[in-house]
């Protein structure tokens, strides 16, 4: 999932604020992305270091074999990193959002929980308003 399959699965109408709370169930499904994201920046990372080890690995085997292995190992490796770390880059910046809402989520009521996700899924800043060619769509308020 998500985050804005998240937010939109908890936005809620002003009249059911008080009876259907939804700030555990958010808290417990961006808890659950967290560490889904957490084991995919891990992974993605793990995958970088082996890729510079193995490099390394066999440069210096090169360099002692004399085989000019050099040039099919940077190949190889250039191809692979520059997505790799774009990769990185999209998880990191998703943990980032996640912390912050996690924050937000859990020192906030229920009113201002469902303002900040009628904000959010509305904000075209933060890129979390869902792909629609029909701008004027009201299906977020209340």
């Amino acid at each position: 999932m998500t985050i804005i399959e998240i937010l939109q699965k908890y936005i809620r109408p002003a009249s059911l604020h008080s009876s259907e709370p939804v700030k555990q169930q958010l808290m417990d499904d961006l808890r659950g992305q967290h560490k889904l994201n957490t084991f995919i920046y891990g992974l993605v990372l793990v995958i970088v270091l082996l890729i510079t080890l193995i490099g390394v690995a066999v440069m210096l085997f090169d360099l002692y074999q004399g085989q000019f292995l050099r040039l099919h190992v940077l190949a190889t490796a250039g191809a692979g990193i520059p997505f790799v770390i774009e990769l990185m880059r999209r998880v990191v910046r998703e943990l980032s959002q996640l912390n912050l809402l996690i924050i937000i989520v859990a020192h906030s009521d229920e009113k201002s929980i469902q303002k900040l996700l009628h904000t959010l899924l509305s904000s075209e800043a933060l890129n979390f308003r869902p792909a629609s060619s029909d701008s004027s769509s009201t299906w977020y308020k209340s």
